[in-house]
Protein backbone atom coordinates (compact mmCIF):
# COMPACT_ATOMS: atom_id res chain seq x y z
CA UNK A 1 0.00 0.00 0.00
CA UNK A 2 2.70 2.32 0.46
CA UNK A 3 2.97 2.80 -3.58
CA UNK A 4 -0.40 3.94 -3.06
CA UNK A 5 -2.08 7.26 -1.67
CA UNK A 6 -3.44 5.97 1.24
CA UNK A 7 -5.50 9.11 2.13
CA UNK A 8 -7.05 9.04 -1.75
CA UNK A 9 -8.31 5.20 -1.51
CA UNK A 10 -7.78 3.39 -4.23
CA UNK A 11 -9.51 3.06 -7.58
CA UNK A 12 -10.58 0.36 -10.15
CA UNK A 13 -7.20 0.95 -12.42
CA UNK A 14 -4.96 0.86 -9.01
CA UNK A 15 -6.66 -2.20 -7.33
CA UNK A 16 -5.99 -4.11 -10.57
CA UNK A 17 -2.21 -3.39 -10.54
CA UNK A 18 -2.16 -4.21 -6.50
CA UNK A 19 -4.11 -7.69 -6.85
CA UNK A 20 -1.09 -9.30 -8.59
CA UNK A 21 1.20 -8.06 -5.48
CA UNK A 22 -1.53 -9.62 -3.01
CA UNK A 23 -1.77 -12.80 -4.86
CA UNK A 24 1.89 -13.27 -4.26
CA UNK A 25 2.02 -12.25 -0.99
CA UNK A 26 -0.95 -14.67 0.05
CA UNK A 27 0.61 -17.58 -1.57
CA UNK A 28 4.35 -17.15 -0.09
CA UNK A 29 3.43 -15.92 3.17
CA UNK A 30 5.63 -13.13 2.77
CA UNK A 31 3.48 -10.80 5.56
CA UNK A 32 2.47 -13.43 8.11
CA UNK A 33 4.47 -13.59 11.12
CA UNK A 34 5.93 -16.59 12.01
CA UNK A 35 4.39 -17.75 15.19
CA UNK A 36 7.41 -20.42 15.98
CA UNK A 37 10.74 -19.79 15.40
CA UNK A 38 11.87 -23.20 17.02
CA UNK A 39 9.45 -25.80 16.24
CA UNK A 40 11.68 -28.75 17.91
CA UNK A 41 10.45 -30.71 20.59
CA UNK A 42 11.49 -31.58 24.07
CA UNK A 43 11.82 -35.07 23.02
CA UNK A 44 13.80 -34.56 20.34
CA UNK A 45 16.18 -32.07 21.78
CA UNK A 46 16.69 -35.27 24.54
CA UNK A 47 16.49 -38.08 22.33
CA UNK A 48 18.61 -36.71 19.12
CA UNK A 49 21.68 -35.04 21.86
CA UNK A 50 21.60 -38.41 24.09
CA UNK A 51 22.18 -40.37 20.17
CA UNK A 52 24.86 -38.31 19.26
CA UNK A 53 26.34 -38.17 22.92
CA UNK A 54 26.88 -41.99 23.05
CA UNK A 55 28.29 -42.22 19.90
CA UNK A 56 30.50 -39.61 21.10
CA UNK A 57 31.04 -41.65 24.25
CA UNK A 58 31.83 -44.88 22.10
CA UNK A 59 35.12 -43.30 20.89
CA UNK A 60 36.56 -43.89 24.49
CA UNK A 61 36.42 -47.64 24.23
CA UNK A 62 37.78 -47.57 20.19
CA UNK A 63 41.21 -47.65 22.22
CA UNK A 64 40.87 -51.65 22.11
CA UNK A 65 40.58 -51.64 18.06
CA UNK A 66 43.65 -49.68 18.05
CA UNK A 67 45.74 -51.69 20.16
CA UNK A 68 46.88 -54.49 17.86
CA UNK A 69 48.15 -51.91 15.51
CA UNK A 70 49.76 -49.49 18.25
CA UNK A 71 53.36 -51.18 17.34
CA UNK A 72 52.91 -50.36 13.36
CA UNK A 73 52.91 -47.22 11.55
CA UNK A 74 49.75 -47.24 10.34
CA UNK A 75 48.75 -46.59 14.20
CA UNK A 76 50.42 -42.67 13.08
CA UNK A 77 48.93 -42.64 10.06
CA UNK A 78 45.61 -43.10 11.61
CA UNK A 79 45.89 -40.87 14.33
CA UNK A 80 47.28 -38.24 11.92
CA UNK A 81 44.68 -38.66 9.36
CA UNK A 82 41.70 -38.25 12.25
CA UNK A 83 43.58 -34.73 13.40
CA UNK A 84 43.73 -33.60 9.90
CA UNK A 85 39.69 -34.06 9.75
CA UNK A 86 39.41 -32.91 13.59
CA UNK A 87 41.09 -29.29 12.58
CA UNK A 88 38.99 -29.45 9.55
CA UNK A 89 35.37 -29.82 11.29
CA UNK A 90 36.04 -27.93 14.49
CA UNK A 91 37.13 -24.42 12.56
CA UNK A 92 34.57 -24.73 10.19
CA UNK A 93 31.90 -25.28 12.48
CA UNK A 94 32.77 -22.58 14.43
CA UNK A 95 33.13 -19.94 11.38
CA UNK A 96 30.66 -21.12 9.64
CA UNK A 97 27.58 -22.44 12.56
CA UNK A 98 28.84 -21.12 15.86
CA UNK A 99 29.97 -17.88 15.60
CA UNK A 100 26.72 -16.74 13.02
CA UNK A 101 24.38 -18.64 15.95
CA UNK A 102 25.92 -15.93 18.49
CA UNK A 103 25.45 -13.51 16.58
CA UNK A 104 22.01 -13.96 15.32
CA UNK A 105 22.65 -13.83 12.04
CA UNK A 106 22.12 -17.78 11.44
CA UNK A 107 19.01 -18.05 14.13
CA UNK A 108 16.40 -18.87 12.41
CA UNK A 109 14.16 -22.29 12.17
CA UNK A 110 12.73 -24.05 9.79
CA UNK A 111 9.58 -21.55 9.34
CA UNK A 112 11.27 -18.99 10.84
CA UNK A 113 13.89 -17.44 7.63
CA UNK A 114 13.46 -13.79 7.24
CA UNK A 115 12.72 -14.15 3.56
CA UNK A 116 11.11 -16.86 1.76
CA UNK A 117 12.54 -18.73 -0.92
CA UNK A 118 10.19 -18.94 -3.71
CA UNK A 119 12.17 -22.41 -5.33
CA UNK A 120 12.61 -24.30 -2.01
CA UNK A 121 14.75 -26.72 -4.03
CA UNK A 122 16.96 -24.31 -4.34
CA UNK A 123 20.58 -23.98 -2.97
CA UNK A 124 21.43 -20.33 -1.60
CA UNK A 125 24.44 -19.63 -0.03
CA UNK A 126 23.85 -16.82 2.44
CA UNK A 127 26.26 -14.52 2.58
CA UNK A 128 27.89 -14.91 5.85
CA UNK A 129 28.78 -18.15 4.62
CA UNK A 130 30.72 -16.75 1.81
CA UNK A 131 32.90 -14.72 4.05
CA UNK A 132 33.24 -17.81 6.51
CA UNK A 133 34.93 -19.77 3.44
CA UNK A 134 37.28 -16.68 2.99
CA UNK A 135 38.36 -16.98 6.36
CA UNK A 136 39.23 -20.77 6.39
CA UNK A 137 40.61 -19.85 2.40
CA UNK A 138 42.50 -17.53 3.79
CA UNK A 139 43.73 -19.27 6.54
CA UNK A 140 44.82 -22.24 4.80
CA UNK A 141 46.88 -20.08 2.11
CA UNK A 142 49.31 -18.40 4.81
CA UNK A 143 49.52 -22.42 6.55
CA UNK A 144 50.18 -23.72 3.34
CA UNK A 145 52.84 -21.03 2.47
CA UNK A 146 54.46 -20.91 5.50
CA UNK A 147 55.21 -24.63 5.03
CA UNK A 148 56.22 -24.29 2.01
CA UNK A 149 58.97 -21.91 3.01
CA UNK A 150 59.75 -24.13 5.70
CA UNK A 151 60.21 -26.85 3.43
CA UNK A 152 62.50 -24.76 0.70
CA UNK A 153 64.60 -23.03 3.94
CA UNK A 154 67.69 -23.65 4.84
CA UNK A 155 67.19 -26.80 7.47
CA UNK A 156 69.25 -29.66 6.71
CA UNK A 157 67.88 -33.72 6.58
CA UNK A 158 69.10 -34.28 9.79
CA UNK A 159 67.49 -30.84 11.41
CA UNK A 160 64.64 -32.05 9.75
CA UNK A 161 64.34 -35.53 10.55
CA UNK A 162 65.85 -34.61 14.34
CA UNK A 163 62.45 -32.04 14.92
CA UNK A 164 60.39 -34.63 13.41
CA UNK A 165 60.99 -37.08 15.93
CA UNK A 166 60.64 -35.03 18.50
CA UNK A 167 56.87 -33.55 17.75
CA UNK A 168 55.80 -36.79 16.47
CA UNK A 169 53.13 -38.92 18.55
CA UNK A 170 54.74 -41.83 20.69
CA UNK A 171 53.83 -45.15 19.53
CA UNK A 172 53.28 -47.45 22.74
CA UNK A 173 54.89 -51.04 22.28
CA UNK A 174 51.64 -52.83 23.45
CA UNK A 175 52.28 -55.99 22.05
CA UNK A 176 55.38 -56.15 24.17
CA UNK A 177 53.21 -56.90 27.32
CA UNK A 178 52.62 -54.51 30.47
CA UNK A 179 56.08 -55.60 32.16
CA UNK A 180 57.90 -53.90 29.22
CA UNK A 181 55.89 -50.80 30.04
CA UNK A 182 56.78 -51.09 33.54
CA UNK A 183 59.98 -51.27 33.14
CA UNK A 184 60.10 -48.40 30.80
CA UNK A 185 58.42 -46.17 33.07
CA UNK A 186 60.71 -46.81 35.87
CA UNK A 187 63.34 -45.89 34.01
CA UNK A 188 61.69 -43.06 32.93
CA UNK A 189 60.88 -41.98 36.75
CA UNK A 190 57.41 -41.84 36.22
CA UNK A 191 55.82 -42.88 39.74
CA UNK A 192 53.10 -45.53 40.12
CA UNK A 193 50.84 -45.89 42.82
CA UNK A 194 49.60 -49.11 44.48
CA UNK A 195 46.36 -49.25 42.35
CA UNK A 196 48.39 -48.96 39.08
CA UNK A 197 47.31 -45.12 38.62
CA UNK A 198 49.82 -42.69 38.08
CA UNK A 199 49.26 -38.67 38.77
CA UNK A 200 49.69 -38.06 35.30
CA UNK A 201 46.41 -40.70 34.59
CA UNK A 202 44.70 -39.09 37.40
CA UNK A 203 45.56 -35.55 35.37
CA UNK A 204 44.53 -36.68 32.04
CA UNK A 205 41.23 -38.61 33.21
CA UNK A 206 39.82 -35.37 35.31
CA UNK A 207 40.92 -33.40 33.07
CA UNK A 208 39.36 -35.27 29.60
CA UNK A 209 35.98 -35.20 31.94
CA UNK A 210 35.78 -31.53 31.98
CA UNK A 211 36.35 -31.59 28.35
CA UNK A 212 33.56 -33.84 27.33
CA UNK A 213 31.42 -31.87 29.76
CA UNK A 214 31.91 -28.63 27.68
CA UNK A 215 31.81 -30.51 24.79
CA UNK A 216 28.25 -31.92 25.96
CA UNK A 217 26.99 -28.33 27.12
CA UNK A 218 27.66 -27.41 23.24
CA UNK A 219 25.97 -30.29 21.36
CA UNK A 220 23.27 -29.60 23.84
CA UNK A 221 23.05 -25.56 23.62
CA UNK A 222 22.94 -26.66 19.65
CA UNK A 223 19.83 -29.10 19.38
CA UNK A 224 17.99 -26.80 21.34
CA UNK A 225 18.51 -24.65 18.23
CA UNK A 226 18.43 -26.71 15.54
CA UNK A 227 18.54 -30.43 14.76
CA UNK A 228 20.91 -29.51 11.73
CA UNK A 229 23.06 -27.28 13.88
CA UNK A 230 22.95 -29.78 16.53
CA UNK A 231 24.36 -33.01 13.76
CA UNK A 232 27.07 -30.82 12.50
CA UNK A 233 28.66 -29.40 16.17
CA UNK A 234 28.27 -33.37 17.23
CA UNK A 235 30.60 -34.46 13.78
CA UNK A 236 32.62 -31.74 14.88
CA UNK A 237 33.24 -33.44 18.32
CA UNK A 238 33.36 -36.73 17.47
CA UNK A 239 36.36 -35.70 15.03
CA UNK A 240 37.90 -34.71 17.61
CA UNK A 241 37.04 -36.90 20.42
CA UNK A 242 38.15 -39.58 18.51
CA UNK A 243 42.11 -39.15 18.26
CA UNK A 244 41.67 -37.15 21.51
CA UNK A 245 40.40 -40.43 23.48
CA UNK A 246 43.16 -42.55 20.82
CA UNK A 247 45.67 -40.65 22.39
CA UNK A 248 44.94 -40.34 25.74
CA UNK A 249 44.33 -44.12 25.83
CA UNK A 250 47.88 -44.21 24.54
CA UNK A 251 49.02 -42.20 27.61
CA UNK A 252 47.31 -44.19 29.87
CA UNK A 253 48.53 -47.39 28.81
CA UNK A 254 52.34 -46.03 28.68
CA UNK A 255 51.88 -44.88 32.31
CA UNK A 256 51.56 -48.33 33.23
CA UNK A 257 47.97 -49.28 33.60
CA UNK A 258 46.19 -52.21 32.54
CA UNK A 259 44.13 -52.09 28.99
CA UNK A 260 40.79 -53.37 31.01
CA UNK A 261 41.59 -50.17 33.73
CA UNK A 262 42.25 -47.52 30.72
CA UNK A 263 39.65 -48.50 28.81
CA UNK A 264 36.76 -48.27 31.79
CA UNK A 265 38.59 -44.91 33.22
CA UNK A 266 38.50 -43.39 29.81
CA UNK A 267 34.69 -44.51 29.24
CA UNK A 268 33.93 -42.83 32.37
CA UNK A 269 35.47 -39.77 32.45
CA UNK A 270 33.79 -39.29 28.99
CA UNK A 271 29.63 -39.95 30.26
CA UNK A 272 30.36 -36.75 32.12
CA UNK A 273 29.13 -34.94 28.47
CA UNK A 274 25.87 -36.35 29.68
CA UNK A 275 26.12 -34.21 32.28
CA UNK A 276 26.84 -31.36 30.08
CA UNK A 277 24.60 -32.46 27.44
CA UNK A 278 21.33 -32.23 29.54
CA UNK A 279 22.19 -29.01 31.61
CA UNK A 280 22.72 -27.06 28.25
CA UNK A 281 19.70 -27.85 26.97
CA UNK A 282 18.06 -26.94 30.17
CA UNK A 283 19.67 -23.74 30.02
CA UNK A 284 19.93 -23.19 26.65
CA UNK A 285 15.44 -22.47 26.38
CA UNK A 286 16.88 -18.31 26.55
CA UNK A 287 17.79 -17.41 23.30
CA UNK A 288 20.52 -14.78 25.00
CA UNK A 289 22.29 -18.13 27.25
CA UNK A 290 22.07 -20.15 24.09
CA UNK A 291 24.09 -17.37 21.97
CA UNK A 292 26.49 -16.90 25.00
CA UNK A 293 27.23 -20.57 25.00
CA UNK A 294 27.21 -20.93 21.29
CA UNK A 295 30.17 -18.07 21.79
CA UNK A 296 32.33 -19.44 23.88
CA UNK A 297 32.22 -23.09 22.21
CA UNK A 298 33.02 -21.00 19.35
CA UNK A 299 36.43 -20.18 21.09
CA UNK A 300 36.68 -23.59 22.74
CA UNK A 301 36.73 -24.89 19.03
CA UNK A 302 39.25 -22.48 17.74
CA UNK A 303 41.64 -23.04 20.19
CA UNK A 304 41.58 -26.95 20.05
CA UNK A 305 41.74 -27.02 15.96
CA UNK A 306 44.47 -24.30 15.57
CA UNK A 307 46.85 -24.45 18.88
CA UNK A 308 45.77 -27.66 20.54
CA UNK A 309 45.70 -30.06 17.89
Amino acid sequence: MAIFDSQSGLNKTNFELLCPALINQKLYGTCSESTSVNNISDAEKFGYGTLAVFIICLCSVLGLIVVPCASKKVYNFILSSFLGLAVGTLFADAILHLIPMAMGIHDHGEEGHGHSHEDSDAIVVEEYVKYGLVIIGGLYLFYIIELLMENLGHHSHSHSEHDHSENSYQVTEISEGPDKLKTENDSHGIKTSKNGVTPLAVMIILGDGLHNLADGLAIGAAFSGSISVGVGTSIAVFCHELPHELGDFAVLIKSGMSIKKALGLNFLSALTAFIGLYVGIVVSANDVVRAWIFAITAGMFIYIALVDL
